[in-house]
Formats: structure tokens, C-alpha cells, sequence
């Protein structure tokens, strides 16, 4: 993919691809490019907000995991703010009882005699059931106390249904030596120290702000004529188009070609709650990054000691939580049972200890929490972008590639900066 330095480029999206993409073509001196957002500010999923108390909420627990360093060395050459470097401390609450994570590598430790496992091999095929995959790699018993019940919570989705071509990066895989709580890409990570993640992309953002137009949500893509209408009934041309819109999504808004594939790529919402309370956090819970939650009694997948990421996400003398639940996007949302399910049943569990005093109280809805990765994923995917790219068209990113196993901010940045490399 080589163009001539004569064409314009647009892209649509200001999170961590479409910035990435920007910043690449900006730093290879190509300036005829455009970036369209729908919001008023940068961020995508990765942004974040204050809310009147002065607590820092982001939109889902996002840090930058340290396996990527080009991806660091960038961030840190960007964001000249303090970014502190953590070593995660993650668990898995199974009934009243806190193990660390990942759970298979401390399975000893759990209760009623479940560390006895019976675990087989990790081995898997393109045409594996997720769910076969569980119970081949952790055996029945940990399967049941956790796999099954987390992944059901999380995805919303029959788990016979979801391939396994995603798990080697996003899953610990059971070995002989491994090196217990320090796996994965997260196992040490950056965070800003004030602002919350959205502040880095903010900050990305304001240095090409002459190439960056916000409050333009796009409408239709007419890809015969390569011309973008907006919602404000402005348009724009372009000769090449990368696009970080939700793949369903935007397969919808593009007209001159049949994209019914499309609409086989399910996907999973998530509904963020946080709660800002007076205090400091039980002894529990002092240097808490995050804890998962199997329990299917229990509505939040993951809840994370917020206010222990940056010592800017609560104001003095406060601290908080911030809780993911999933939710069918067929479903409707309804924010004041949400919130209140939430707080009731972290009270249960001591998560908002005895007489906390709650001060704030922070609900966010993304319909597009995680593109689910299908046993036909692949096929429909390559479909739909063998056509999108015939027209110039090329959709990257967290939804816009649908590959969650490659939805990460680094991924997604890194995509943006591929494809533009690949470009000029």
C-alpha cells in the first residue's frame, strides 16, 4: 500500500488508532489528512472525566501495559506528565475467599479442595469451541468455580460459540513453570499520575489539533464518490479512508457496497459505575489494582480500586471504585437499577465497608464494550475488509479490526502507526 504524497487522507475517530495514525503521518511530514470525531474531545474508549466532586473516572479499567516498549518510549516521549509505574496486584474473588490472579497458577489455594484440578493439555484448533478449550486446558473443577461462570458474565454470548484463535495473548496458559502472578502484558503497567488515561490522548490530541475537527459524527460514506456526510450536513472527500468506527457500524453508514457479513459480528456492551466515597480503603483493598468476580449472583465482572491507579483520581481524603458489567446491547439499559444493584451488592461484599459515606457517583454506558471473537470471525472480517479496501476504505483499531485479542490501547495505537508507515 503506496500512494502518491498528492492524496488526502481522512480518518474518523480520535482514541488511541486514529490518533496513532495522525501522529505517524504527521511525524513523516505528510500534512494533506484530515481526522473527524464525534465527540468533542479525544480519547475513544481510553477517555476521561471529572465529575463535580473532583473524582477522575475513565470509561472501563484502562492502563498501558509495559510488554510494548515502542509503544512506552512513545507515550512517555508525548506525555511529558508523570506516569507511574505499578506492579499490578490483581485477584479473583471466589466466594468470600481472594486469590491472586491468574487463579490457575494458585489454584491450591482455593476453597473446599478446589485446587485439585485435574488439568489436561492447552492445545487447541481454529475449529475449538471456547468452551471445549476451558475444560481441556483447566479441567471440570476449576472450569465450574471459575472460567465458565467469568466468561459467561462477560461475554453474554454461548461459549460454544467463540473460537479460540484470540485466547495465547489475552488468557494465562496452564504450564509447569510459570511465573505465577507476574504474567501477561499488564503484569507491570504505566498510569498517568493526575488526569486518568484519557489525559495522555488529550494531550497527543492537542499537539495536532490543526488536523483534528470534533462534533463531526458521520451520517453515510458514500464510497463510490469517496465523499463523508455529517451529521451537521457538512461532507468531506477523501482518496483513502481509515476509519476506526465499529465494523457492524460502520458497514451500515457505507453506501455503494453490499456488506451483509456484517451484521454476524456480535458484540457485548459494558456499563460503567463508579463509586467516591470519604476515607481510605479497607486494609483489604490498600494496593488493589483490580478483582474479578465469577459469582453469577453478582452483576460486575471486575471491580478496580480506582483511586489506587493515580493518586489524581480522588480528591484528598477519598477514595474509589470503579465497576465493569456487561450487558446484552439488545437489552435496555437502566442506569438508576444499575447503580443501585451495584452499591447493594458491594456493600454484601464489603467492597463499600459498614458505614462508608458514598459523596459521589459516576454511571457510563458504551454499547461497544468488546467485539466477540466467533468461531467465524476470521471469515466474515477478511470478507467485509476485502471489499471496504477495494474502495479505499480500511477500518483499524479496537472495533474497527474486531480482533479483541488485538484491542488494546498499544494495539490499537499501533495499528494507526502501521498503516501509516505502510502509506507514505
Amino acid at each position: 500500500m503506496v500512494f502518491a504524497m498528492k492524496k488526502h487522507i481522512v480518518i474518523l475517530g480520535a482514541g488511541p488508532c486514529g490518533l496513532g495514525t495522525l501522529w505517524q503521518l504527521q511525524k513523516d511530514g505528510y500534512t494533506d489528512t484530515r481526522l473527524y470525531e464525534q465527540s468533542d474531545h479525544a480519547g475513544g474508549l481510553s477517555s476521561s472525566c471529572v465529575d463535580a466532586k473532583g473524582f477522575i473516572w475513565d470509561m472501563g479499567g484502562h492502563v498501558m501495559g509495559t510488554k510494548n516498549k515502542a509503544f512506552i518510549d512513545e507515550m512517555h516521549s508525548l506525555y511529558t506528565d508523570p506516569l507511574d509505574r505499578h506492579t499490578r496486584s490483581a485477584w479473583v474473588r471466589v466466594g468470600s475467599t481472594m486469590i491472586p490472579y491468574p487463579i490457575q497458577y494458585h489454584s491450591g489455594t482455593l476453597p473446599r479442595g478446589g485446587g485439585k484440578t485435574g488439568l489436561g493439555t492447552t492445545s487447541y484448533s481454529r475449529d475449538s469451541s471456547f468452551y471445549r478449550w476451558i475444560l481441556r486446558s483447566f479441567g471440570s473443577e476449576l472450569a465450574n468455580t471459575f472460567f465458565l461462570p467469568f466468561n459467561r458474565k462477560l461475554w453474554k454470548y454461548p461459549l460454544t460459540k467463540m473460537s479460540t484463535v484470540w485466547i495465547q495473548e489475552k488468557i494465562p496458559q496452564y504450564t509447569k513453570t510459570h511465573n505465577r502472578s507476574r504474567w501477561g502484558a499488564n503484569a507491570s503497567f504505566y498510569y498517568p499520575r493526575r488526569g486518568g488515561i484519557g489525559s495522555v490522548w488529550n494531550r497527543i490530541a492537542g499537539g495536532l489539533k490543526p488536523y483534528i475537527s470534533y462534533n463531526k459524527r458521520v451520517v453515510a460514506i458514500d464510497a463510490n464518490t469517496h465523499t463523508i456526510t455529517f451529521s451537521d450536513h457538512d461532507q468531506a472527500t477523501y482518496d483513502e479512508l481509515v476509519s476506526t468506527i465499529p465494523l457492524p457500524t460502520l458497514a451500515s453508514l457505507v453506501q455503494g457496497i453490499v456488506l451483509p457479513w456484517a451484521s454476524q459480528l456480535p458484540y457485548v456492551g459494558v456499563a460503567i459505575v463508579g463509586i467516591g466515597m470519604r476515607g481510605t480503603p479497607p486494609e483489604a483493598l490498600g494496593k488493589c489494582h483490580w478483582i474479578y468476580i465469577p459469582d453469577a449472583t453478582i452483576p460486575y465482572f471486575r471491580v478496580s480500586v480506582y483511586s489506587n491507579y493515580g493518586s489524581g483520581n480522588a480528591p484528598q481524603g477519598t477514595w474509589s471504585l470503579l465497576f465493569e458489567t456487561s450487558v446484552d446491547p439488545k437489552t435496555t439499559v437502566d442506569k438508576k437499577n444499575i447503580i443501585e444493584t451495584t452499591i447493594t451488592h458491594a456493600k454484601s461484599q464489603g467492597l463499600i465497608p459498614t458505614g462508608s459515606e458514598i459523596i459521589s457517583t459516576f454511571f457510563h454506558y458504551e454499547p461497544f464494550g468488546y467485539p466477540i471473537p466467533t468461531i467465524n470471525r476470521d471469515s466474515v472480517i477478511s470478507k467485509v475488509n476485502a471489499q471496504l479496501e477495494y474502495h479505499g476504505i480500511y477500518s483499524r483499531g479496537r472495533f474497527g479490526s474486531w480482533r479483541y485479542e488485538e484491542g488494546n490501547m498499544d494495539d490499537a495505537w499501533t495499528q494507526g502507526v502501521t498503516w501509516a508507515q505502510k502509506c507514505v
